[in-house]
C-alpha cells in the first residue's frame, strides 16, 4: 500500500480487511478538502471498513459460519446513507472497493468517483476499466457502477486517488492515465514494496520537487 500525506493529516485512505477464508476487500477512499476535518472523516470511513468491528462494517453480513461480502453497490448505498444522515457536514468522498476472491482471482470492482482501477496483465499490457458513478454523500440515492474480473497467475489490480494522476510537473501538465500508464510498463517486473517504491521515486521525478500537493494513496492487489 501507497500512503503520502500532502501535509501533517491527509484526507486519503487505503486498505483491506477479511471477510472470511477466500473474500478480501480493498478500497481506496479520497474524502474532499483537506486538513483536520478531511482526516478526522477518513477516521470514521475507516471504522465503517474495518475487520475488528465486523458487525460495524457496511460491506459484511453475518451468516451462520461468520462473514461474507454484501453486492459492492449495496455498501456504498449503506455508506452513502451514513454521510446523508450526518447533516452537520457536507463533506463528501470518492471511492473505489473491490472484492477479491484470493483462491479464484475472481474480482468485484465497485467504483464512486473515484479514478479508473488499472489492471496490469502478467505480459505488462495495462487496461484502465472505467466506471462513472457520483461520489459518496453528495446526493441521496445515489447509484454506483460495478463490474467484474478475473486476475490469473501475474495479473495485479492498482487501486489509486486522484493525487497520482493529476501529479502535475514544473510546466504545470498532469500525469494523467497516459503517465501512470508509462510508469507501470517500466515497472512491469517489480511487485510488492520495491513496486511501490518505484512509484513514489518516478512520481518525484515527474513532479520536480520535493512535496507533492494532494495526498498519495494506492493499493496493489497481486495474483501469484
Amino acid at each position: 500500500m501507497l500512503f503520502q500525506p500532502s501535509g501533517h493529516v491527509g484526507g486519503d485512505l487505503v486498505g483491506y480487511f477479511r471477510a472470511n477464508d477466500d473474500e478480501l476487500g480493498v478500497y481506496s477512499v479520497d474524502v474532499s478538502g483537506h486538513g483536520v476535518a478531511s482526516a478526522l472523516m477518513t477516521a470514521r470511513v475507516a471504522s465503517f471498513l474495518s475487520d475488528t468491528t465486523p458487525d460495524r462494517n457496511i460491506a459484511l453480513r453475518p451468516t451462520d459460519t461468520g462473514y461474507q461480502m454484501i453486492p459492492l453497490p449495496d455498501a456504498c448505498r449503506r455508506l452513502n446513507s451514513l454521510l446523508q444522515s450526518d447533516h452537520d457536514s457536507d463533506q463528501y468522498l470518492t471511492m473505489c472497493i473491490a472484492q477479491v476472491n484470493t483462491a479464484t482471482g475472481h474480482v468485484s470492482v465497485c467504483q464512486a468517483g473515484h479514478p479508473s482501477p488499472v489492471v496490469q496483465r502478467a505480459d505488462g499490457s495495462i487496461v484502465f476499466h472505467e466506471l462513472f458513478s457520483t461520489p459518496i454523500g453528495l446526493i441521496d440515492d445515489a447509484e454506483f457502477a460495478s463490474l467484474t474480473l478475473e486476475l490469473s497467475k501475474g495479473d495485479r489490480l492498482f487501486l489509486y486517488s486522484d493525487g497520482l494522476t493529476e501529479c502535475h510537473n514544473l510546466d504545470g501538465a498532469l500525469l494523467d492515465e497516459d503517465g501512470l500508464a508509462e510508469i507501470l510498463h517500466r515497472q512491469a517486473d517489480l511487485s510488492g514494496p520495491p513496486f511501490v517504491t518505484a512509484t513514489v521515486d518516478a512520481l518525484l521525478a515527474f513532479n520536480g520537487q520535493q512535496e507533492f500537493p494532494d495526498d498519495l494513496s494506492a493499493v496493489l492487489i497481486e495474483r501469484v
